[in-house]
C-alpha cells in the first residue's frame, strides 16, 4: 500500500485480497481467511452476496445517480420499506452515504424541529467520526454516567434538542445500557419537550439479533440513524424520521449532499432489506448469537484470564483481564490471524470483538471456537 494514506488506527495484515464469498476471503496465493468482522461490521449478508450484486447490476442499467430535480421510483421503495421495519408511521426517510453522516444529518433535524442546541446521550457512547456528533462539548451535550450512582439528578431537560441513544455499542466496547434507565430519560426528554432519536448505524438491521437495537427498550424513536449492514459493503446510509419531519420548515431547513437518495446505494438498500426478511436472518443472527455467545462463556469458566463476555445476537466482545506484560487481547487477535481467523481488537482496550456477517456458517462458528479456546489455553 505504498500510495494509499491508512489512518484508520488499525495495522494492515492483508493488502492482496483479490476475492470474498460470505465470510471467507482469499488472498493472490490462494491463502484462505475467515472474516468475523464482516468488514466494518457492514457486510451484513456476507461479501459478494447473490441479493446485492443482482441489484446493483440491474440498477447500472437504469440510472445510478440522481439530481436535485430528478429521482428513479426505486428511491421511494427503499424508503417505505425502511420506514415498514423500523416500525415508524407516517415518516419519511432518506438515503446518504455514510453512517456518520446519517447522525449529523438527525442530529440537525432534531435541532431544527425543537429549535434546541444540546443532546443528551449516555457516556461512552459512540455517535460519529467527524462534526457534532464527534465531540462532547459542554454546551452542546449532556452525558449521562449509566454506570455510576449518580442516577438522572437534575439534568437540564428543557435545553434537550433529543435524548441520542447508543443501543449498544459503546465506542466498540459491546455494553447495554439497563432499560429501565433508557425508558426513564426517554420519558423525561419527550416530557420536557425533546425528541427520541436512536443511533443504529452499528446495532441495527439484525445485527443485536432484533430489527433494531432499540427494540430491545421497548422505545418508538422519532429519528432513526442507519447505516454500515444496510448496504451489506456499498456504502449507503439513511436517516428514518416519525412525524417529526412535519416539524422542519422546509423554507428555512436545507441539507444537499451529491449523493443523497442516489438510485443505486437506494436499490441496494432496498435488496439487503428484503433478503433479510425472506432468508429470515434477524431470526438467525439471534439464534447464532446465543450459542456462540454460550460458547464463549464456557471457555471463558474454563479460563481465568478472560475477564467477561458480553454479547447481544452477532454482537459481542470478549474483555480480557489485563497482564503486566503484552496485551492478552492482542496476543489472542495475531495467533488465530496466523490460523486463518480475523478478529480486531479495540485500540487501547483489553477486548477483542465479534461481529460475523448474519450469514456466518454455523460450521465457521465452531471452528472459530475450537481455535480461540486453543489460542487462549496457551496464553498461560
Amino acid at each position: 500500500m505504498r500510495h494509499t494514506f491508512l489512518c484508520t488506527g488499525h495495522t494492515p495484515r492483508l493488502t492482496d485480497v483479490v476475492r470474498a464469498e460470505n465470510c471467507r476471503l482469499w488472498t493472490s496465493e490462494g491463502r484462505r481467511y475467515l472474516d468475523l468482522e464482516s468488514g466494518v461490521w457492514s457486510t451484513s449478508l456476507g461479501h459478494g452476496h447473490g441479493a446485492v450484486t443482482a441489484a446493483i447490476e440491474a440498477q447500472l442499467h437504469e440510472l445510478v445517480h440522481t439530481g436535485y430535480c430528478y429521482y428513479h421510483p426505486v428511491v421511494d421503495r427503499a424508503a417505505a420499506k425502511l420506514l415498514d421495519v423500523t416500525g415508524i408511521e407516517g415518516g419519511k426517510a432518506l438515503f446518504l452515504a455514510s453512517g456518520s453522516e446519517a447522525v449529523e444529518l438527525a442530529l440537525a433535524i432534531a435541532a431544527e424541529a425543537t429549535g434546541r442546541r444540546r443532546f443528551i446521550t449516555l457516556a461512552g457512547s459512540y455517535l460519529g467520526a467527524y462534526g457534532m456528533a464527534s465531540r462532547t462539548a459542554a454546551d452542546q451535550w449532556i452525558e449521562v454516567d449509566w454506570e455510576g450512582d449518580e442516577g438522572l439528578g437534575d439534568l437540564p431537560l428543557e435545553e434537550a434538542a433529543a435524548f441520542v441513544l447508543e443501543p449498544g455499542s459503546s465506542s466498540g466496547r459491546v455494553r447495554f445500557p439497563p432499560r429501565a434507565l433508557v425508558e426513564a430519560l426517554a420519558r423525561r426528554v419527550r416530557e420536557a419537550g425533546g425528541l427520541v432519536m436512536a443511533n443504529e448505524v452499528t446495532t441495527g438491521l439484525g445485527r443485536t439479533g432484533e430489527w433494531f437495537g432499540f427494540n430491545h427498550y421497548g422505545l418508538k424513536p422519532d429519528l432513526v440513524a442507519i447505516g454500515k449492514g444496510l448496504g451489506s459493503g456499498y456504502p449507503v446510509s439513511a436517516v428514518a424520521l416519525g412525524e417529526v419531519w412535519r416539524r422542519v420548515d422546509l423554507g428555512h431547513f436545507h441539507y444537499a449532499q451529491s449523493h443523497q437518495n442516489d438510485a443505486l446505494g437506494a436499490a441496494v438498500a432496498l435488496a439487503v432489506i428484503e433478503e433479510l426478511e425472506r432468508s429470515r436472518l434477524v431470526e438467525k443472527a439471534r439464534e447464532d448469537g446465543a450459542r456462540l455467545l454460550a460458547g464463549l462463556e464456557a471457555i471463558g469458566a474454563r479460563h481465568p484470564v478472560i475477564r467477561e463476555v458480553r454479547g447481544r445476537g452477532l454482537m459481542l466482545a470478549v474483555e480480557f483481564v489485563p497482564a503486566d506484560g503484552p496485551s492478552r487481547a492482542l496476543r489472542v487477535a495475531e495467533a488465530l490471524f496466523e490460523r486463518g481467523i480475523i478478529l480486531v481488537r479495540r485500540p487501547g482496550l483489553e477486548i477483542l470483538r465479534l461481529d460475523p456477517a448474519l450469514t456466518v456458517a454455523r460450521e465457521d462458528l465452531d471452528e472459530f471456537l475450537s481455535a480461540f479456546e486453543t489460542v487462549v489455553g496457551g496464553l498461560g
